[in-house]
């Protein structure tokens, strides 16, 4: 082997060991970052035995990682050249890297990237929480890792009131954009935004859904708007004026149960939870929504209906200050063909 060749040959391994020195000091790192610690590389080594090429890493928190390659063969492409043109093939090896890091690694395909995620959500579901709440803070998020983002927030748990706050604020920033997209995978990611957020959102934000009960874009979020308040208010009745959204509520409901509008499907499920939310925030129009619900004489849908206003009022009744609400909605119910 000529002189040159043998620098070639060095000047590629020496590459090889420090871009792997490099990634096992990042990974390393990473890991340190959610328990406040740093992190810092002792030493490396490598073996070669058995044509494979073997690495181990060790840092000063006792973190220690091997793994291996497999020794390439040169390949002469053209003999009259100067000298040999070496070509590595690329070595396809199952990624050893931390879920963390990989999880972060903007490089990797976003379905990579997702299974990292379901690892670590498992492993050390407070850590990836903390990371997903740094994601939802960026604009610039690539939409297929944006709807990842989404979907993994709905299946993890955030314990800090201030952190559930910001988490809630930032889903419905997303949801709003997501709605604004012709994109068809982005519809369910906007529903998971918006039903999440309100699923965090304190009693006396209930309000800020109020903008998702109008249609706007290219997805109709009413529906989930109407679920996500419906949801607030379930298990406690309003204390404050909610006028606006009890307005809107209503104007949905009474539009969706015309005989001219109305048919089974998306808007009678949109007319029952529009009449729902109408009903618990204290409509004043309960009379003409009634009215036009048992005009349609879908006994089944108004035995649906009236089944949710009675569960609601039951979990009502059992706190002291609620009775009264109650027993509104139990009055409302009663008025409903449903037999």
């Amino acid at each position: 082997m000529s002189t040159k060749r043998k620098k070639t040959r060095r000047y590629i391994d020496d590459q090889e060991i420090l871009k792997s020195l490099v990634e096992f000091a990042l990974r390393t790192r990473e890991q340190s970052i959610f328990s406040g610690h740093t992190t810092d590389l002792i030493f490396g080594s490598r073996t070669e035995e058995g044509g494979k090429r073997k690495y181990q890493f060790k840092d000063d928190r006792g973190n220690e990682e091997q793994f291996e390659r497999t020794i390439t063969t040169p390949v002469c492409n053209d003999a009259q050249s100067f000298d040999f043109i070496e070509q590595q093939e690329a070595s396809v090896r199952s990624d050893s890297r931390p879920v963390a890091l990989r999880v972060i690694d903007a490089a990797l395909d976003a379905e990579l990237r997702l299974e990292a995620l379901r690892e670590w959500i498992a492993d050390d579901v407070q850590a990836a929480a903390s990371y997903l709440f740094t994601e939802l803070k960026r604009t610039d998020l690539e939409p297929a890792w944006r709807r990842i983002v989404i979907y993994a927030v709905d299946s993890v748990r955030f314990e800090d009131p201030a952190i559930r706050s910001s988490v809630a604020n930032l889903l419905l920033f997303h949801a709003n954009e997501l709605r604004r997209s012709n994109l068809s995978d982005d519809l369910p990611a906007a529903m998971c935004a918006i039903r999440r957020a309100g699923s965090i959102l304190p009693e006396e934000r209930a309000d800020e859904l109020l903008p998702f009960l109008k249609r706007e874009g290219f997805v109709d979020t009413r529906l989930v708007a109407l679920q996500a308040v419906s949801a607030i208010y379930s298990s406690v009745p309003p204390n404050r004026d909610l006028s606006s959204t009890a307005n809107r509520a209503g104007g949905l409901a009474i539009k969706h149960w015309d005989l001219d509008v109305f048919q089974a499907g998306d808007i009678s499920a949109l007319a029952i939870e529009a009449t729902v939310v109408a009903a618990m925030l204290g409509c004043g129009q309960m009379s003409e929504i009634v009215e036009k619900a048992n005009e349609v004489g879908r006994r089944l849908l108004m035995k649906r209906l009236k089944a949710k206003l009675e569960a609601i009022a039951s979990t009502w009744s059992s706190k002291s200050a609620s009775t009264e609400q109650a027993a509104r909605l139990r009055e409302i119910a009663g008025k409903l063909l449903a037999d």
